[in-house]
């Protein structure tokens, strides 16, 4: 009865179908190059080419997987090791959760991107050195998110009566705390998709994310930016998506 929510999902599946898809059904390799630059939409070239020849749906295509796929790694990659955090530092309390949590302070104290920039300066260009700094970058707010719910979680009665009947740690954690935290960690897990596609498109404008001859969407943007004010369909489409 959601409208709304139904047209969000079904845009979401369909770039996630394209994303695993995508080059399976391009029209034209990654690398392969036509005569005819910055050609207009034909049937031959649904989309136009770009700058030095390249089927720009094919390009398209192709970015859609590294872009999503580095986009849900490092969301995913964050969002396991922040919970896995947050949990210990939560559940244990004392200077330990004292510690940990001067240092998700320490973290996020710096603008996101900046933090990413920086941390690819340590660890180095490339599609997977982009996904690692992203998913650092996003460990602090699971930390901290996690850690809230838990420490809410914890005093409550059917935790108090687990401990009773001698019920462990893990299975405290695996069978009590862990559902009653699940839903606002599925919310916060579908806003970092989000914006880890937005930060990757940034890095890969930046020229920080995949490099040559790969290519992902801010890729494209950056590569189409030279020509917007007369082509704008190169920055336009996969700014779009």
């Amino acid at each position: 009865h959601k409208k709304l929510a139904v047209a969000a999902t079904v845009v979401v599946a369909v770039g996630i179908i394209l994303a695993i898809i995508g080059p399976d059904i391009a029209p034209y390799g990654l690398e392969q190059t036509f005569p005819s630059y910055l050609a207009p939409m034909s049937l031959h070239h649904v989309l136009g080419t770009d700058t030095i020849g390249h089927d720009e749906l094919s390009q398209l295509l192709y970015a859609m997987r590294s872009s999503v796929f580095a986009a849900g790694f490092a969301a995913i990659l964050g969002a396991t090791l922040g919970t896995i955090i947050g949990l210990i530092s939560g559940y244990t309390g004392g200077s330990l959760d004292w510690v940990v949590m001067r240092c998700v302070d320490a973290l996020m104290s710096f603008p996101g991107l900046l933090l990413i920039i920086a941390l690819i300066g340590v660890v180095g260009t490339g599609l997977y050195h982009a996904m690692i700094a992203l998913a650092v970058s996003f460990v602090p707010g699971f930390t901290r998110l996690v850690r809230g719910e838990v420490l809410q979680v914890r005093e409550r009665g059917f935790v108090a009566a687990a401990k009773v009947t001698g019920a462990s740690t893990r299975r405290i954690i695996r069978k009590h705390i862990m559902p009653t935290i699940l839903p606002s960690f599925i919310v916060q897990l579908c806003l970092t998709l989000g914006l880890a596609l937005i930060a990757g498109g940034a890095l890969g404008f930046l020229g920080l994310g995949t490099q040559p001859p790969q290519t992902s969407l801010g890729e494209m943007l950056q590569n189409g930016f030279s020509q917007i004010n007369s082509t704008v369909r190169l920055v336009l489409i996969p700014g779009l998506i």
